[in-house]
């Protein structure tokens, strides 16, 4: 997030960026801490629906490969430690029971 930059735009402009689509609604699903123990930085954890193809504007430095999953299969990939990324984590375990429940 750039200094000054609203959370709900910042996660905007990444799923744009890193993923290539772009999603006509947000909802804020959650807000987690980092590292409390020495480090006051916050995630904040956005469901997009509604999404609409666009295209994938990657930093230099990134190498990113966009696949998609069902939610069922991204929680049995969570519970596999196919996907070990914390924030990954965290994100789709907010985002399940809204999911699931339509």
């Amino acid at each position: 997030m750039h200094r000054g930059e609203d959370p709900l735009d910042c996660a905007k402009r990444e799923l744009q960026e890193e993923c290539g689509v772009r999603g006509n609604r947000f909802e804020k699903i959650g807000e987690i801490l980092v590292a409390p123990g020495y480090s006051d930085e916050r995630i904040h954890l956005y469901l997009a629906t509604e999404l609409v193809s666009s295209k994938q504007r990657l930093d230099e430095d990134e190498c990113l490969e966009v696949r998609s999953f069902s939610m069922e299969m991204a929680m049995e990939m969570i519970m596999k430690g196919e996907i070990q990324d914390a924030m990954s984590i965290a994100g789709l375990t907010f985002a399940y029971p809204r999911i699931k429940s339509g």
